[in-house]
């Protein structure tokens, strides 16, 4: 099976988009640490106001933490 490590931004109003854009570009410059692992972004991108979470924000947050869970949980991802 391949490794696939699943990612989450968060609540899509706070600083998750900025830290996973960043560990995304990091990767790409380093593939060599993935040890052969593909990342994976979970969660639906959902409209927001940067620096004003949302109750939309929120639930979409909420819900990719629960899709990640389940995807690890069924082994269809190795790593949350």
């Amino acid at each position: 099976m391949k490794k696939i490590i699943g990612l989450t931004a968060g609540d899509l109003a706070g600083i998750g988009p900025e830290v996973l854009a960043a560990t995304l570009e990091y990767f790409k410059k380093e593939p060599a640490l993935l040890y052969g692992c593909e990342l994976e972004i979970i969660g639906e991108a959902v409209q927001k106001n940067p620096g004003h979470p949302t109750h939309a924000t929120s639930l979409a947050a909420i819900a990719s933490l629960e899709e990640a869970a389940r995807l690890a949980l069924n082994d269809e991802i190795s790593a949350m």
